[in-house]
């Protein structure tokens, strides 16, 4: 039987565990399990954060994170847990401080477009490599439309690569979403905002 749920405390190095999996040469992942486990506790705990779920028999094999507010939401998780991130921030400084350097730029995207965030925004979706295929990401994307509706909501957005990505691409248009803006990630990475209506 499948579920779709809230991910618990307990258990985001489930999270984690397919976060690594799903993600495995992304930037964010390359800072290790000890990052990951930060911003996604910080996540859970945040008034505006969302961390959805769907098991299989109680096991957790995909999720879903987001905000109901973009604006400032990142700025505002390392406010709120400074002294967590603040530690991941010095071992970085003396082993990659490279890495720090593109995690800081990465905090403030330059838009295209004037763009105040005034919306919904999902983070990322992770899917178990032996699950991927089954649909659970169209489901937990459905399901964090449905969440953002309930929370008054009235858009949601996203960000996702420019180039060499037509299938996510053509995924999220065949679910309504447009583009919204293009921007320049850190260090040259073309990133376009898409953003539906809910």
């Amino acid at each position: 039987m499948v579920q779709i749920r809230p991910v618990g405390r307990d258990e985001i190095l489930q999270v984690v565990a397919i976060h690594e999996q799903a993600f495995k040469d992304f930037f964010l992942t390359r800072l290790g399990p000890r990052f990951l486990q930060t911003y996604y506790m910080a996540l859970l705990q945040n008034p505006n954060g969302l961390l959805l779920g769907v098991y299989e028999q109680d096991r957790l094999v995909a999720f879903a994170a987001s905000t109901t507010r973009s604006a400032g939401f990142h700025s505002g998780l390392i406010k709120d847990n400074v002294i967590a991130f603040g530690k991941i921030g010095c071992w970085l400084l003396f082993t990659r401080p490279a890495a720090l350097i593109r995690l800081l730029r990465n905090l403030t995207k330059k838009s295209s477009v004037d763009d105040m965030g005034e919306y919904a925004e999902l983070l990322s979706i992770g899917v178990a490599v032996d699950r991927q295929g089954f649909g659970y990401g169209k489901k937990l994307l459905l399901a964090t439309e449905k969440m953002c509706r309930q929370m008054k909501c009235s858009e949601l957005s996203l960000t996702t690569d420019a180039l060499d990505n037509a299938t996510a691409l053509s995924f999220y248009a065949k679910q309504g979403y447009k583009v919204l803006s293009d921007f320049i990630a850190y260090p040259h990475r073309k990133m376009l905002r898409l953003i539906k209506t809910l």
